[in-house]
């Protein structure tokens, strides 16, 4: 679920619009362009000249009736992401309302210079949209409440998309006090030998960030469910500086629990530090126990279906990445974004490329989210599939090659060394369990061609295949190999590698002769 309904309809237009050209690898036609956004030609023509004149970053071209975006090779995608964050009113409203600074919709209004009228609806639409994920929009104070955990996460995701990169930023507290936060976080990293990553570090860094605000603000974790163990930090005088230097900003912070607070996301077991940490919480947590052993069997059906057991440590690193992406969500919500949709293009590439594939993994998630009574929409669904792809990339591959060897004729009227190089980009692009042959001994009988071609499996060529048989299933193959060609190719294999082997066209005989 992401929170793009919050924008207003134009800049939802304009991020749409960017969108599309940005991931279409040829361009785009005007009328393809008006059924994605579904606006009218007036309406696409002023968008289009909105985004020339006002986001630099980003230029719209149309060449031959094709549309393209020229991006600044110093920005990517997602620092658009970042400048619709920072600009959207709705948005600075959500971030007005974690540092809880006005009372009433007036405060509000005056504070972010919107009038009353606009910042009431918009805080409609803010309304709505928490509801959907069981929060709730209280107005008397204004503030979320809800599940602070998914408050919690709210927020961060909503910082990561908003400071985008290495640009990190906590507003309204000095640069000495972030220093502090990131210096400590550094130091509990070393001490507790986590796998560091800049990712990992920063995601630490803005979830403390959002839990001194809230804390502050009276919103606290439950005292039962936060647990240090078996996180370390001997050095008692730097954690004793850490809090009272940050109780000078935050004033109301608690006083029981305030370490285990600030790293939530360590001490409810979201994120897992070392084995003795997933020990202690397979003990202490049933939450976790109950989603491990989940997923734990998840796995082991993936490897029934591919046809391939993973080492003990692959397989217990993706059992670990589940159980802590669907931690927060369980069970009835499906993983949140705030703007991008980065994992719904690739999931779009790979199930266009490998349809078979696609059907298959799909039908094994859909399976686990039914069998465990977990949210079935879409966006589950594509979580899932996105952390199998990233996690173990070779999975695709895996499963591919499972079936039946196929066997490929290729029909070549290439010279030897652009024969190598097709066949090299062929292997090394195109999945499955095949072997590519090179018929040299053609000659102008067509009725010769298919005795050899009859038995293959199916027919790669580099020219026309008009006058070979239709029961005979061919391709034609460019060189330079095209990525329209290597779709075509790998739906063509997986389908013929759950088929039968092809016998019946070996009876039949032609007389034409090949032109």
């Amino acid at each position: 679920m992401n929170f793009r309904s919050l924008l207003g309809a134009s800049v939802h237009r304009y991020l749409l619009l960017i969108e599309e050209l940005y991931y279409s690898k040829k361009g785009v036609t005007f009328e393809e362009l008006q059924n994605k956004i579904n606006c009218s030609t007036p309406v696409l023509l002023s968008d289009i000249k909105y985004i020339n004149s006002h986001w630099e970053n980003f230029t719209i071209h149309k060449k031959k009736g094709i549309y393209t975006v020229e991006v600044n090779s110093r920005f990517s995608i997602r620092s658009l992401y970042s400048d619709i964050l920072e600009s959207s009113p709705e948005f600075q409203i959500i971030e007005q309302l974690l540092y809880e600074d006005c009372e009433n919709i007036h405060a509000l209004a005056n504070h972010l210079f919107l009038s009353f009228s606009n910042t009431q609806r918009y805080l409609k639409k803010i309304g709505v949209m928490l509801k959907k994920i069981g929060l709730h929009l209280s107005h008397r104070p204004l503030r979320i409440e809800g599940n602070e955990m998914m408050i919690r996460q709210f927020y961060l995701l909503y910082f990561l998309e908003k400071y985008d990169g290495i640009n990190d930023q906590l507003p309204k507290i000095e640069k000495e006090e972030q220093t502090l936060i990131e210096n400590t976080i550094l130091g509990f990293f070393a001490e507790n030998n986590v796998a560091y990553s800049y990712m990992e570090y920063k995601r630490t860094v803005y979830s403390v960030y959002i839990a001194l605000w809230r804390g502050n603000n009276g919103h606290i974790l439950e005292n039962e469910t936060l647990r240090l163990s078996p996180m370390k930090f001997s050095d008692k005088y730097v954690l004793n500086e850490f809090q009272r230097k940050l109780r000078q900003k935050f004033k109301n912070l608690p006083k029981r629990l305030f370490f285990e607070d600030c790293l939530w996301r360590f001490s409810l077991d979201i994120v897992i530090l070392n084995d003795e940490h997933h020990r202690i919480a397979c003990e202490e947590n049933p939450t976790y126990l109950r989603l491990f052993l989940e997923h734990v069997e998840m796995i082991d059906e993936l490897e029934k279906l591919i046809g391939h057991s993973f080492n003990e440590e692959r397989k217990m690193r993706l059992v670990k990445l589940l159980t802590k992406e669907f931690y927060l969500y369980e069970p009835m919500y499906s993983p949140l974004s705030i703007l991008r949709e980065a994992r719904n293009q690739l999931i779009d590439d790979f199930s266009t490329k490998h349809e078979c594939a696609a059907q298959a993994f799909h039908s094994w998630i859909e399976q686990f989210l039914w069998k465990n009574q977990r949210n079935e929409e879409v966006d589950s669904r594509n979580a899932y599939l996105y952390l199998l792809l990233t996690t173990l990339p070779e999975v695709v591959q895996l499963f591919e090659g499972k079936d039946r060897q196929l066997n490929v004729l290729l029909l070549s009227d290439l010279n030897p060394s652009e024969e190598e190089c097709l066949l090299q980009k062929i292997y090394a692009n195109v999945y499955g369990n095949y072997t590519i042959h090179l018929l040299r001994e053609l000659n102008k009988n067509l009725n010769t061609v298919h005795k050899k071609a009859c038995h293959y499996d199916c027919v790669l060529t580099t020219y026309s295949i008009n006058g070979l048989p239709k029961e005979l299933v061919g391709l034609v193959v460019d060189f330079p190999l095209r990525p329209e060609t290597i779709v075509e190719m790998q739906k063509m294999f997986s389908r013929f590698s759950l088929s039968e082997p092809v016998s019946a066209l070996q009876n039949v005989e032609y007389s034409q002769k090949f032109e």
